[in-house]
């Protein structure tokens, strides 16, 4: 068995860095997905995608900017007409299980698991850190928990997904390309700099 590497490489560097009084109050890590797959249904097939889909628990898919854990360890998020993301945090075998329900006249599907990195920001600081890249309201008004959006942070696109919109301590999921994960992650580090952030990857 090869172990899986992480795409941020030498980027990232585990600790506290900027601020250094008091509990951090920006966290930033790394938490990789056991299986992360793209479905994208075809026109006019959305309903036998649905049907499908159901005996896995993944239907009813949610619609437009949101997402739902369908079951344990795996959460859904629409991305755009006809496509969704699954995201397991558990169970690698979710791209063969879905190939095997969906028929190729229906949808294609597309395992993206080690072509995205999964970063996970948050603390008291965590929108004020995420808001000098992001052209996006991040308040709990605006994005409630479940919320996604695909946006960029500085020159990187991002899918966002609000984990916990609790004011004192939010929690936010980063999916980027893992070719920009090393980028997005200096990035994000320098943002949170002047409060203090701290680092850990793989858990």
């Amino acid at each position: 068995m090869l172990e899986r590497a992480s795409p941020l490489g030498a980027a990232s560097t585990p600790g506290r860095h900027g601020a250094a009084d008091g509990p951090a109050p920006v966290l930033l890590h790394e938490t990789p997905a056991a299986a992360l797959v793209q479905v994208s249904t075809f026109p006019g097939t959305e309903g036998a995608a649905a049907a499908a889909l159901a005996p896995l628990g993944l239907a009813p898919l949610p619609g437009p900017g949101e997402s739902r854990e369908a079951v344990s360890g795996t959460v859904v998020t629409a991305t755009g007409p006809g496509r969704w993301l699954a995201i397991d945090l558990h169970d690698g075998t979710l791209p063969v299980r879905l190939a095997d329900a969906l028929r190729a006249e229906t949808a294609s599907v597309v395992d993206l698991t080690h072509a995205r990195a999964r970063l996970i920001v948050s603390g008291p600081r965590a929108r004020d850190a995420l808001a000098k890249g992001v052209p996006l309201d991040l308040s709990g008004e605006a994005r409630p928990a479940g919320s996604v959006a695909t946006t960029r942070f500085a020159h990187v696109t991002v899918q966002i997904r609000v984990l916990d919109d609790a004011p004192a301590d939010p929690r936010f999921e980063l999916l980027v390309m893992s070719s920009f994960a090393g980028s997005l992650w200096s990035d994000l580090v320098e943002a949170a700099a002047e409060w203090g952030v701290a680092c850990r990857r793989h858990g």
